[in-house]
């Protein structure tokens, strides 16, 4: 904790993330947004222009798209 307080917790009640940096973050997100597109060269071109776009900070979705797209558990 911030005040230097440490917390045990028993494995069960500790949550595993999907990814530990947020550019793999942005793949999850990019790849799921684009798989809407309707043959697989559509769908990869579209992956990378959204994977730039969260690059270059020019789209950034909402906190909750972040979490939750592509998740098995929601």
């Amino acid at each position: 904790m911030r005040d230097g307080q440490i917390e045990y917790r028993t494995m069960e009640h500790v949550d595993k993330p999907l990814e530990l940096v947020p550019e793999q973050m942005f793949d999850r997100i990019a790849k799921h947004i684009s798989s809407v597109e309707k043959n697989f060269r559509e769908t990869k071109r579209m992956q990378e222009k959204f994977r730039k776009l969260m690059d270059d900070w020019k789209y950034v979705p909402a906190g909750r798209i972040f979490t939750g797209r592509a998740r098995d558990r929601i």
